[in-house]
């Protein structure tokens, strides 16, 4: 049986069965592994499964990236790689203070400094702040604590939102509005009204848009509406029968169902009750919470008041 030598090293123990010293050619040999690898620039592509709090976390990253001209941390790849070097063997990364600055640099901008009762100060995440699961709930909290990140696609939304009376009791009163919606004009007077004055209708918004969708579908919807105002058409008004619903949105159980059927008017029933169905569980779940979505509206408003940036950041 081997012998086990035990060593400390910074604080941990590791085990050796043999303590003899690398030669020159080890050394060298290792070395130029660690260059081969940490200078290679090769991107695959791979799918995995990671929360959408993260996704969002790494989106919030890049696009402070981006308005600071980071390089080398701009895409969701090379922020993980950048985490990773710095978290598990920063002492092998040969440019160490360019990586840790690359990093360094969102982090500043995603804290948020806030004043406790206690006298105590403490610091919240932007990711914390803003993350929903809801793409326009999301959308607008980022619009209430940190504007400068917003996205054209975003800032658009914002502007439907905001401009549309269905959606917002006093919607904003400006010449802009009669004017085509311009990403690079876009700032101050919407978000300004938003954090002010905006008192949103949550189930006219949830009825169009409908609860959880994804972004491209949002982006549809929005795509849609400003046709329909361009044509004075009323597109709010049928809400939801403006979706046109097939076997694909239906739940598992009555996919089932569909697939049972043979006649087509029999299929277009059981899709017609579905969706009123659908609707009508969205429209109990929209009034019950109607409070609360108004009431942490409110509450990120007056909390974004509160909130303390990195000082170089505005």
């Amino acid at each position: 049986m081997k012998q086990i030598t035990q060593v400390e090293f910074e604080g941990l123990n590791y085990q050796f069965t043999d303590t003899s010293p690398l030669t020159k050619d080890d050394e060298d040999y290792l070395n130029k592994q660690f260059r081969i690898n940490s200078q290679s620039n090769a991107a695959f592509k791979t799918s995995m499964r990671i929360k959408k709090s993260v996704l969002w976390e790494l989106e919030l990253i890049s696009r402070i990236s981006t308005i600071r001209n980071i390089d080398d941390n701009k895409t969701f790849g090379d922020i993980i790689d950048n985490l990773l070097r710095m978290a598990y063997h920063s002492d092998k990364v040969k440019d160490r203070d360019v990586v840790y600055k690359n990093l360094l640099m969102p982090k500043k901008f995603l804290r948020k400094l806030f004043f406790l009762e206690n006298g105590n100060r403490e610091i919240f995440t932007l990711p914390e702040l803003t993350f929903d699961h809801d793409f326009i709930i999301r959308t607008l909290k980022l619009a209430i604590y940190d504007k400068h990140l917003l996205s054209n696609f975003e800032k658009r939304l914002l502007h439907v939102l905001l401009t549309t009376e269905d959606f917002v009791e006093s919607t904003f009163k400006s010449e802009k509005m009669e004017f085509v919606y311009d990403p690079d004009d876009f700032s101050d007077w919407l978000v300004a009204f938003l954090r002010n004055e905006a008192k949103f209708n949550w189930y006219k918004i949830f009825d169009f848009f409908g609860l959880g969708s994804p972004e491209n579908f949002i982006q549809g919807r929005v795509n849609l509406l400003e046709l329909s105002k361009h044509n004075n058409e009323n597109l709010i008004a049928e809400g939801w029968l403006a979706y046109k619903w097939s076997r694909k949105n239906l739940i598992p159980p009555d996919q089932y169902e569909y697939d049972q059927l043979d006649e087509e008017q029999q299929k277009q029933y059981l899709i017609s009750r579905a969706k009123n169905e659908h609707y009508m569980n969205l429209a109990h779940w929209v009034d019950d919470e109607q409070g609360n979505y108004e009431y942490n509206f409110r509450k990120d408003i007056q909390l974004k008041r509160k909130q303390g940036d990195f000082s170089t950041y505005i």
